[in-house]
């Protein structure tokens, strides 16, 4: 991420952006395998929650403070003086907000792999043996994969067509947007993953083999609600308040995606299928949720100000079938659970 700040063509970002996702994609699955080793299943919810709370901070800090520094570079003396002098506002913000993170490194050293915990042995699994796993648990996989590409594809459409949203059909200039916007989603967005988490491992603690998809599922019905309503409000302020369920309950599958996968997989293949997971869900979501939204308004009412009615049209498409999906995961899915 500091490498992006000293790109000079495009070349250069398009790499130095590319090897950042090649980080961030190896990191979540790791994640995931090593904390299903250092937690019981029943608590594990909470500490994956714990993991992704960091992502609608992130998104929420972008929205409040990433306009506001690119100003505030745009006129300092920093970019005229000094170690930044003859750097763009741009290349100047990926370096401030990225160093930070090197501090980090060290701290990762100190982390040691947990004990492998669950079934499957120690030994690496070849890729053809993980494809063996995924083929036999696909009763439950396949249809959890496609329910939760459809969480990811309306989490991106929102992300992506919520500021166009709020500017085109409420007039909200973008330091409106990042304020009343990025605030939501960061006391929303956390609260709603950590409440999934704890949610999941309350209802497992009592008998329920199924809690996470059972949490996930509930959730995401009332964020499709919501969401729905929320581009139909007749003012911003109305709007902005059927955000925050939204974003509280659209958060609710995440966790509980990332913990059920853990649950009915062997140890040595979590990792490898959660990356699959990962892989699935992230090409629909930005694959498919940014355009389709753009498609429906440009081809189906043929105004960029009824991008509200797009919105609503797409989640309440999605939400319902996200439901029947995970609905027809239940059953493989306890009786695959071991524990």
């Amino acid at each position: 991420a500091v490498g992006s700040g000293f790109a000079r063509i495009y070349s250069q970002l398009f790499l130095t952006r590319m090897a950042v996702a090649v980080g961030e994609a190896s990191l979540s699955p790791a994640a995931f395998s090593m904390l299903s080793d250092q937690f019981p299943p029943e608590k594990l919810g909470r500490p994956v929650s714990g993991f992704l709370m960091s992502a609608p901070i992130g998104q929420g800090l972008a929205f409040i403070g990433g306009g506001s520094l690119l100003t505030a570079l745009s006129t300092s003396d920093l970019l005229r003086h000094g170690p930044f002098a003859g750097f763009e506002p741009w290349q100047a913000a990926f370096i401030l907000i990225a160093a930070p993170g090197l501090l980090l490194v060290p701290i990762f050293l100190l982390v040691r792999e947990p004990a492998r915990r669950g079934t499957g042995g120690v030994e690496e699994l070849p890729l053809a043996a993980v494809i063996a796993i995924v083929r036999e648990r696909r009763r439950a996989l396949i249809p959890m994969f496609a329910g939760f590409a459809l969480v990811s594809l309306v989490s991106y459409a929102f992300a992506i067509w919520t500021p166009a949203l709020l500017t085109r059909t409420y007039g909200l200039a973008p330091v409106e947007i990042g304020w009343g916007y990025g605030p939501l989603l960061i006391i929303f967005g956390m609260s709603g993953v950590y409440a999934a988490g704890w949610l999941s491992d309350h209802l497992s603690a009592r008998g329920y083999r199924d809690a996470p998809l059972r949490i996930a599922i509930g959730g995401f019905l009332v964020a499709g609600v919501t969401g729905g309503i929320a581009p139909l409000m007749p003012t911003s302020t109305g709007a902005l308040a059927l955000l925050a369920p939204t974003i509280f309950f659209g958060n609710f599958p995440y966790p509980c995606a990332a913990a059920a996968i853990q649950l009915i997989t062997p140890n040595r293949a979590r990792a490898q299928v959660s990356a699959l997971y990962i892989t699935v869900t992230t090409l629909v979501g930005l694959a498919f949720g940014p355009i389709i939204i753009g498609a429906v308004t440009d081809y189906l009412f043929s105004d960029p100000q009824d991008i509200r009615y797009s919105l609503t049209l797409v989640v309440g498409l999605a939400t319902p079938l996200m439901a029947g999906l995970l609905l027809l995961a239940l059953r493989p899915y306890r009786e695959l659970r071991v524990s």
